[in-house]
């Protein structure tokens, strides 16, 4: 397989397109025509970030199967290594200093700052709730990331092994035993936000990537028209039932629907034939923007933190630009002065040229 076969450029822009539906959904402009709706289904940011990275890694590592013969675990797991956790962990380190001197890290929460360090921040968070320590309360998606990325490279070979129909079994299977356990749990009134956090009530956009990147050819076939009038309906569910942080049985439907959600709106970039795609999601900017995707991600909410604490929240439209420019300057710091240097690094350890 070619490297332009293996880098799609509209990705980076589609990655740039889910922070900024999870930048608005973490905003406090409200009230405003149109910019309400977007805000309410700004979570689905977070579903298409979870496709994507699924679909990727399962697309990279089954082509790695196919023309190398195995997974080199050790390099999978050094890119990944290197890929997250300078970031992530100088990031976290800075937190927790800051959270300490600031006394919000106490002898009953001290086990949080572990947490985050161990990327088990996901498992805490769904029992006890967001993180306490400052600018930190979304970071519990790197954990469950992190816990997904150790277990793929064990499943992808396996589900290569199998014969189409197993697989088949396999996918059907672990969409009902995930769909038991979040019914279970809204049965026994667990609170939020276990569902939303714990990984195996909220796994749709993860199950649906990797059957994307199984099948990448067959989804390829769907008309773009059927594939738009799927995301239109999805959406359009997502709206009219409650949020998530509601538990009721509304959420058997609502994370499904999530995941056909993520796996439509990838579908239709895969196509990569329409003004959208190609004049859009490749724009230079927007490619940029998603390339540092991950720093925007991280230092989102404390920079929208510090606008609103520097200008007060009198005009939340003015903050709300002011942090995106202040999120895009702190991103490309990062990504020049630390993240780079350790992407370098990462060709190393690269079986297959990529950007994932």
């Amino acid at each position: 397989m070619t490297k332009s076969r293996i880098f799609i450029p509209e990705l980076d822009g589609l990655r740039f397109i889910a922070f900024l539906l999870i930048f608005i959904h973490h905003s406090s402009v409200q009230h405003i025509f149109l910019f309400d709706q977007i805000k309410t289904a700004g979570w689905l940011g977070v579903e298409i970030f979870f496709c994507l990275s699924a679909f990727l890694l399962t697309r990279l590592l089954r082509y790695e199967i196919q023309q190398l013969g195995n997974i080199d675990f050790f390099k999978f797991f050094v890119r990944r290594i290197l890929r997250i956790w300078p970031l992530y962990l100088t990031y976290v380190i800075l937190a927790i200093l800051f959270s300490y001197y600031e006394h919000v890290i106490t002898e009953e929460n001290w086990y949080r700052a572990l947490g985050l360090l161990t990327f088990t921040d996901d498992i805490f968070a769904a029992v006890k709730g967001f993180n306490p320590i400052l600018f930190t309360g979304h970071l519990w998606t790197i954990s469950y990331e992190e816990q997904f990325y150790l277990l793929l490279p064990f499943l992808i070979p396996w589900l290569v092994r199998l014969k189409f129909k197993n697989r088949i079994y396999f996918f059907v299977g672990a969409f009902i035993i995930g769909s038991l356990v979040r019914g279970i749990s809204i049965y026994f009134d667990f609170k939020d936000p276990f569902i939303w956090i714990f990984p195996i009530t909220h796994f749709e956009s993860i199950l649906v990537g990797i059957v994307i990147g199984f099948y990448e050819h067959e989804f390829m076939k769907i008309n773009k028209n059927v594939i738009i009038a799927i995301l239109l309906l999805s959406i359009t569910g997502i709206m009219f039932l409650p949020e998530t942080n509601v538990i009721a049985y509304h959420l058997l439907i609502v994370y499904p629907i999530a995941g056909i959600f993520s796996g439509s709106v990838l579908c239709y970039v895969l196509h990569a034939d329409t003004v959208f795609a190609k004049k859009l999601l490749s724009d230079k900017f927007v490619a940029f923007a998603g390339k540092i995707s991950f720093g925007l991600y991280v230092f989102h909410i404390v920079c929208m933190r510090l606008v609103d604490y520097v200008m007060g929240i009198s005009n939340p439209v003015l903050n709300l630009f002011i942090s995106l420019l202040l999120i895009l300057i702190v991103a490309s710091l990062s990504y020049f002065i630390l993240e780079k240097r350790f992407l370098l690094l990462k060709e190393r350890y690269m079986k297959i040229p990529s950007r994932v």
